[in-house]
């Protein structure tokens, strides 16, 4: 209903009955405005002191007001009502079979269209036209029944018996009243304002003037950024001109706006602060909060209460690194390593119990190592709790947990972050207030339930209201300004596409008046509010973004009328763009020379090295001399390393027992199959952190494999394995570097040659042997070992799952002591290489890994990958590299960039 009496517009006599009366309003950004005009009117008059001022939104009067009344009953807080509402959703659900809604939402659209009714004074006794109507009028039943037998009351019925307590004598009413700020009054308020006058009160409405000289304009930006830096510029060049004037940006749909908004207006009134992610206060002031639970030092204090007996190690690699838990900054080098050291054992999830065993075996200071344990211990003692106990209890042990693991944190918290405790620990106490609903919840219940409240409540810093103001369209009710910028303007949001509550008829919306019922209702809010932002400041710009993800949009029709706007804009000030625009002439200096490894250094990584080498210089001298290395990303399960190290240990057990091929085919299949399955439980039990399900699954597998390997085995010609030799690690010197190896296997054959096989479970090809760079040179370093003619085979082993790709790969001398295709294929290759014989590939190798070898030690590190697809595709070094920008920036010279 339109707002209809008497208007005042005296800003005088509004705060005389300030003082005598009181004053209620739309928002609380009024109050709090009305109030900072309040103070400043009286030191003007030079007043000392003053009584403050009964200012303050309609809703605080209402609960203030009630808790007044002698006898009355105890209001449901939201949350309480909100689960109490769930509650009732869910036993329905239950009694009926119906799992398809999400009962968190679908409760909190129930409560709203219990407010409806009492807002807009229409009762719950309407006939149903759909299931979901029928189904809210079953919810609402129970829900008050419930609070009924209890002696409760919905916040939603409180101005409902406030109007009764004024008529029946309860509440002494105030002498004078103002209704500031409101556009329109819902029923249930035209109702008090009745009472008031029928109890003698004056009721007057304010609304601040409208500034009559006002022309708005319209912009149409690009896109939505180019909408926000737009608006940034222009308010900051208003502010550099004039400190003390007020410029407000308000939106109609600010949520869509609000990370863009906070990221591009800090970037341009809080450069340093972008920059370094510390915000200098009053910069700005944005209405809108996020979810408390997005806020970090809140996100933390939920992970480590979610903890569950076995966790993921990306969790785990949160819970390890986080400031916001006890640890001095000197140990937090040390958290980080405690993280890779975790990741590089390879296992996606880790069990809580066995984890403080496992930082025993890990390198840290013995301080950490305490630190972290009694850490783990207090949350395997929450974690032990099975019981279901009341909501309070839980918020105890919640508090105690966060108390034991130092949250949050030693450091100095910012303003930001202090606040946000704060308000966490007011979302624990009302948590612990469902107690008086009768609760009980187990642990994960607890979490979940907090979890919910924690992402519904909304976290908005308080801070004291600057010149710059960004505002929703609802919260810039009653407020005037200097400079006003309305963003957002496009067709779909003045006005906004309708929405009604679905559990309430249509008819009984629109009959009521309800909002978002229908495009007309729309359009005349809009109307309304376009009309009041027109005239709320000297200075009004509407502005739309033209385009947004590739869709066209246009302006809203209600601001079509306005003029197009010639803009005065600051130059940009956003950290990335200033920085680049000031960027001195870049000099490019090619350094791709290291200090040469000393004599006495020793360096890690065996064949490895010379293979990175081989792939590009850069990635040896980053691993192996820097000792560089990305994180380590465990799969689900069994990642294809621990499978191949798997069948790796088992052939080599089962070689030590069989010895050769004849001691393969002494066996029958299922003495074969006796011997692998025995070998396949002892590999079995070193499966790094794997459950019994995946370690039958694994063991089963391995066993079916083995049984189709020695089939391949057993159609060789006769060899015996070098028992002695297997898997055994040898010293070999390529020029002057020393090489740690392990060969997998050598096989002595018929002509008393040597058979070198590695063992691989991916895809092979002895084309990586090719080229002065070699690219796969674990093999060729292998043959290395063995002097003379002695080497008659150089083969990769391809045990694989896929029977196709199952056998044997590589080169032999001599065709009688292998598979003849080998030696076709060999010929094939022999001939590519431009090489005459088999000991030609071997001097080959011999002088193309000493090269690689002396290039290591001589410090060549520039990049160059050997084949840029395929080499940089799974390298852990592309950002240290940089090699992506090298290819950029030689496209933009290429194209003239």
């Amino acid at each position: 209903m339109r707002v209809e009496g008497e208007f005042i517009t005296s800003q005088e006599e509004l705060f005389r009955i300030a003082r005598c009366g009181v004053v209620l309003t739309a928002n609380n950004r009024l109050a709090r405005s009305l109030r900072d005009l309040f103070d400043q009117t009286e030191v003007k008059r030079g007043s000392a002191a003053w009584i403050t001022p009964a200012i303050l939104p309609l809703s605080v009067w209402y609960l203030r007001e009630y808790d007044r009344l002698v006898g009355a009953e105890k209001i449901l807080s939201e949350t309480q009502s909100l689960f109490l509402w769930e509650q009732v959703v869910r036993l329905d659900m239950e009694r009926s079979d119906n799992t398809l809604l999400q009962v968190a939402s679908t409760a909190g659209r129930a409560r709203e269209a219990s407010q409806l009714l009492h807002q807009f004074r229409a009762g719950s006794d309407f006939v149903s036209e759909t299931e979901e109507q029928k189904a809210w009028l079953r919810w609402n039943r129970d829900y008050r029944q419930k609070i009924t037998e209890n002696g409760w009351i919905d916040s939603s019925a409180v101005p409902g018996q406030l109007v009764q307590s004024l008529a029946t004598g309860g509440l002494i009413p105030p002498d004078e009243v103002v209704l500031a700020g409101f556009d329109r009054l819902t029923p249930e308020m035209v109702h008090l304002v009745d009472q008031l006058r029928v109890c003698r009160t004056k009721v007057f409405f304010w609304n601040p003037e409208r500034v009559a000289e006002t022309v708005p304009v319209k912009f149409g930006a690009l896109d939505p950024v180019d909408e926000v830096k737009t608006c940034a510029r222009w308010a900051r060049r208003i502010l550099e001109k004039n400190r003390t004037v007020s410029v407000a940006v308000v939106m109609p749909q600010l949520h869509e706006y609000r990370d863009l908004l906070e990221l591009t207006f800090q970037a341009e009134f809080d450069p340093a602060g972008a920059v370094s992610g510390v915000e200098t206060e009053d910069a700005f002031s944005l209405s809108l909060g996020r979810p408390l639970a997005a806020e970090g030092v809140v996100a933390v204090a939920m992970l480590v209460l979610g903890l569950k007996p076995i966790e993921n190690i990306d969790t785990l690699s949160r819970f390890f690194r986080s400031v916001y838990l006890a640890g001095s900054a000197e140990q937090w080098g040390w958290r980080a390593d405690v993280d890779r050291q975790l990741r590089a054992k390879r296992q996606r999830e880790r069990s809580l119990k066995a984890l403080g065993g496992t930082l025993t075996a890990l390198k840290m200071p013995d301080e950490l190592r305490r630190h972290l344990k009694g850490q783990l211990d207090a949350i395997n003692r929450l974690l032990r709790i099975r019981k279901t106990v009341s909501c309070g209890r839980w918020v105890e042990s919640f508090t105690n947990l966060l108390d034991a693991l130092g949250w949050p944190g030693w450091r100095s918290l910012t303003s930001r972050e202090y606040q946000a405790v704060q308000k966490f620990k007011q979302l624990l106490g009302d948590f612990s207030s469902l107690d008086r609903l009768g609760i009980e919840m187990s642990r994960e219940e607890a979490v979940s339930q907090l979890q919910r409240e924690a992402s519904r409540v909304l976290f908005q810093p308080e801070a004291r209201d600057g010149n710059l103001q960004l505002l929703g369209i609802l919260e810039a009710g009653g407020l005037s300004f200097d400079y006003l910028w309305v963003m957002g303007a496009h067709e779909n949001a003045l006005p906004q596409v309708s929405h009604p509550n679905p559990f309430l008829p249509i008819s009984l919306q629109r009959q009521t008046g309800m909002p978002h019922v229908d495009a007309d209702g729309e359009l005349e809010w809009a109307e309304g509010m376009v009309h009041r932002l027109k005239g709320a400041a000297g200075e009004v710009v509407f502005s739309w973004a033209q385009q947004v993800e590739g869709v066209i949009q246009r302006s809203s029709r209600l601001v079509v009328d306005c003029a197009d706007a010639t803009l005065d804009l600051s130059p940009v000030c956003d950290p990335l763009t200033t920085i680049w625009d000031q960027k001195p002439p870049l000099e490019f200096v090619a350094d791709h020379q290291a200090p040469p490894l000393p004599a006495n250094r020793k360096v890690s990584g065996g064949t490895r090295l010379l293979q990175d080498q081989a792939l590009c210089p850069f990635r040896a001298m980053a691993h192996h001399r820097l000792r560089c290395a990305g994180l380590e990303e465990p799969d689900v399960g069994l990642d294809n390393m621990t499978r191949g190290n798997l069948v790796h240990r088992l052939l080599e057990k089962l070689w030590e027992r069989l010895e050769s091929r004849d001691g393969l085919l002494q066996l029958d299949e299922a003495r074969l199959r006796c011997l692998i399955e025995e070998e396949v439980v002892t590999v079995g039990e070193t499966i790094p952190g794997a459950s019994p399900l995946q370690r039958d699954l694994e063991q089963g597998r391995l066993v079916h494999l083995m049984l189709r390997w020695m089939e391949h085995e057993k159609e060789r010609p006769p060899f015996k394995v070098e028992v002695e030799l297997l898997e055994k690690e040898k010293i070999i010197a390529l020029g002057p570097l020393q090489i740690k190896t392990k060969v997998d296997r050598i096989d002595r054959l018929a002509d008393g040659n040597f058979a070198i096989v590695d063992y691989k479970t991916g895809r092979t090809s002895v084309k990586d042997w090719m080229g002065e760079r070699i690219r796969e040179p674990q093999l060729p370093i292998y043959c290395t070992m063995v002097q003379g003619e002695d080497v008659g085979a150089v083969v990769y082993a391809s045990v694989r799952s896929n029977p196709k790709e199952m056998g044997y790969n590589g080169l032999v001398r001599n065709t009688e002591c292998w598979d003849s295709s080998l030696q076709r294929s060999q010929a094939r290759f022999l001939a590519e290489a431009g090489l005459e014989s088999f000991d030609a590939l071997k001097d080959a190798w011999g002088v193309n890994l000493e090269r690689l070898a002396r290039a290591f030690v001589a410090g060549e590190a520039q990049v160059d990958p050997l084949d840029a697809e395929k080499t940089c595709r799974y390298c852990d070094l592309v950002p240290l590299c940089r090699i992506s920008e090298r290819r950029l920036s030689s496209l933009d010279e290429e194209g003239g960039g």
